[in-house]
Order: structure tokens, then C-alpha cells, then sequence
């Protein structure tokens, strides 16, 4: 077995993973952890690609596997995180996304994995804080802008939360998740103009009949 073959493999499965051709990155990423299964990086991928495919106690395992080969990665912990929360384990996902601030103070996925926990939980006020925390950090993520917003409405502060929706898309107009959200916000609003407006170019660009979020 030759680790820089497994090298090859997992570079092809990100190439593939970029292009959401989940099915051909998860069967390079097999390749790769089967080629160097002591390569925590690989494992990790392959536990992206189980998850977008749905796969989800899939990619908790692999990516509690990824955390095992190197315990001292914070972007492991963080993902372990990710992974336990998917699969509703919340107080495990804040658990997780603790070992990883310990590892990492500032490691801003920590602080995104454990609001989002935070938010499926209605503990509203320290989901605010972890988020804070990053924008302080870089007042251009638009992820934690969107986050943000479901944070405020979930605090009843629809003014502030359809804000946050318009920074998330003035930072990346194409951000599918942030336009169907403010559609929502701005119909509830009686902005019924400015919905439809959202709602046509959610369609536009996803290719997919609008419906609203679960």
C-alpha cells in the first residue's frame, strides 16, 4: 500500500466533492482510507461525503474514527460535533465542540458546530455569543450571519433577523439558504413583493420549485 496513491485518490474524491458528485467522492475516499487508514484527513473527508449523502451514522463514525487517529485536531473534535448533532445527540455536539475550543481557542468552526446546537436546543442567548464570537472574528462569514438570523427569530426579533439575512446575501448573492429563509421572513413581514422576488430567484438558481423551510 502506497500512501502517496491514497494522496492521489483523496484529492480526485475533493475534486469530486466540490462538484457535489457525492457517490464518486465517497468511493475515492474509500480508496484513500483503505490505501492509508492511519490518515485522519482522509477519514474525515469520507465522513463529508456520508453525510451529503445522507448517510449520517456513516460520517458520525468516521468522523469519531478521524478524531481517534489524531485527538489533538480541533477540526476533528469540531466535526465530531457536527456529526453528533445531525443525528440529534446535542448535548454530545456541545460536548465535542468544547474539547474542541480547549484544543483550539479560536477555532471558529468549534464556535459555529456548538451554536448550531445551541439553536436545534432554543438556547438562544449562548448560540448568540458563540456567534458573536465569530463575526468579531471576521464580520464577512456569511454562515454566521445566516446562523445569527435564525437565532433572532427564534428571539422573536424579525427586524434584526431579516438584517442579518440581507448581510449573509450581500456577502454571497447566491447563497440559496439565506434567499429562501428572507422569502420566508419578508412574506411573514407582509412583503409579499419582495418575497415573491426571493422566492423566483431561489428557483433561478437552485433549479428547484420553492417550498418553505421544514
Amino acid at each position: 500500500l502506497d500512501p502517496f496513491d491514497a494522496v492521489v485518490f483523496a484529492n480526485r474524491g475533493r475534486t469530486c466533492y466540490s462538484l457535489r458528485k457525492y457517490d464518486a467522492a465517497l468511493k475515492d475516499f474509500d480508496k484513500a482510507v483503505q490505501l492509508d487508514p492511519k490518515a485522519d484527513d482522509h477519514v474525515r473527508w469520507r465522513g463529508h461525503a456520508n453525510g451529503a449523502l445522507g448517510k449520517v451514522a456513516d460520517s458520525l463514525a468516521d468522523f469519531q474514527k478521524a478524531a481517534q487517529l489524531d485527538p489533538k485536531s480541533a477540526q476533528n473534535q469540531a466535526m465530531v460535533s457536527r456529526g453528533f448533532r445531525i443525528v440529534g445527540k446535542l448535548d454530545a455536539a456541545i460536548k465535542a465542540a468544547d474539547a474542541a475550543l480547549k484544543l483550539d481557542p479560536k477555532y471558529t468552526d468549534a464556535f459555529r458546530e456548538r451554536a448550531r446546537a445551541y439553536i436545534a436546543m432554543d438556547r438562544f442567548s449562548e448560540a448568540d455569543a458563540d456567534l458573536k464570537v465569530i463575526l468579531k472574528a471576521n464580520p464577512k462569514d456569511e454562515v454566521a450571519h445566516y446562523d445569527l438570523s435564525r437565532v433572532l427569530l427564534g428571539l422573536g426579533k424579525q427586524d434584526e433577523a431579516l438584517n442579518e439575512l440581507n448581510e449573509a446575501i450581500k456577502i454571497d448573492p447566491n447563497y440559496l439558504a439565506a434567499i429562501r429563509r428572507r422569502a420566508e421572513v419578508l412574506r411573514d413581514m407582509g412583503k409579499v413583493q419582495d418575497a415573491q422576488a426571493d422566492e423566483k430567484k431561489y428557483e433561478l438558481l437552485s433549479g428547484a420549485k420553492f417550498t418553505p423551510i421544514p
